[in-house]
């Protein structure tokens, strides 16, 4: 590439696994840079030590298990990494495919930040005789975690559970989370609506005449004067750099975060809205 041209083809360049990438193109298509902000970093691992990358996002693993299943089972859960290699769990755990899943990858690389890059992969094969199956995407092993067709999982990163979740189980593990249910009227593309105390509200497309459980997010929803689904304002409180809304919609109660309300027209507590 420095042959092709002497005009830098990209200022600067982002990669959700970096670790392989400034090694392999290091000297040969990036240069240093000091970056103005670096002393805010956390800690010298988060950085090259010659300017050559930056890591600006930290990922966190963790485990989900089944607490039903491992009752019936007998078994503990597990407390750490090496607890997962006890034999009374094999077959028993579901990990993402290491080929196909960036949480996957995500765990070969704290494995052998952990405990070096032989041990680390050691740990991965010695792991492998208690894996059941690894699938395609991470959230395949948290979704069946809640149904108790799996007992131990692999989650996501917390971006993709609190954002994408795919059971109620999942979905108040990080966060606060409303869960409003309604039954499926029609859909349109990648949408669908759902009934809710007879209105309509809008959600990911889904499977015909069955009855759903949408997860709301509190910052994720609004009130207004008209339009929605009625509801009652229980509680308004004015916290600064955001608004609290706490609302009854039919027998179920929702928590709302209006973020930056200023020149917003606040709706006090014991008004009727719309959601």
């Amino acid at each position: 590439m420095r042959k092709k041209t002497a005009i830098p083809l990209q200022t600067y360049g982002s990669a959700a696994q970096p670790t392989p990438i400034p090694y392999a193109l290091r000297k040969v298509c990036f240069e240093p840079y000091e970056a103005v902000n670096a002393s805010h970093l956390l800690g010298e691992q988060y950085r090259d030590k010659d300017g050559y990358w930056y890591g600006i996002y930290k990922g966190v693993l963790g485990i989900m298990v089944n607490k039903d299943e491992l009752a019936r089972l007998n078994l503990e859960a597990p407390k750490d990494w090496q607890n997962l290699l006890k034999p009374e769990y094999e077959g028993l755990i579901w990990f993402s495919n290491y080929n196909t899943a960036g949480t996957a990858k995500q765990v070969i690389n704290t494995m052998i930040q952990k405990y070096g890059h032989d041990e680390g992969i050691q740990y991965l094969v010695d792991l492998d005789k208690n894996i059941e199956g690894y699938k395609k995407s991470c959230s395949v092993p948290s979704k069946n975690v809640g149904t108790g067709e799996c007992v131990v999982a692999q989650m996501g990163t917390p971006q993709e559970i609190y954002y994408y979740p795919v059971n109620e189980f999942v979905a108040d593990f990080i966060g606060e989370a409303n869960f409003i249910k309604g039954t499926f009227l029609s859909q349109n593309g990648d949408e669908a609506e759902l009934n809710v105390e007879s209105h309509e509200m809008r959600v990911s497309a889904m499977e015909n005449g069955k009855e759903y459980t949408a997860v709301v997010r509190p910052e994720s929803a609004r009130l207004a004067d008209e339009g929605g689904i009625p509801c009652e304002v229980t509680l308004s409180c004015f916290m600064g750099s955001y608004q609290n809304y706490q609302v009854i919609e039919g027998n179920t109660l929702v928590k709302l975060t209006d973020t930056n309300p200023k020149n917003k027209k606040i709706i006090m507590w014991a008004i009727n809205a719309h959601l």
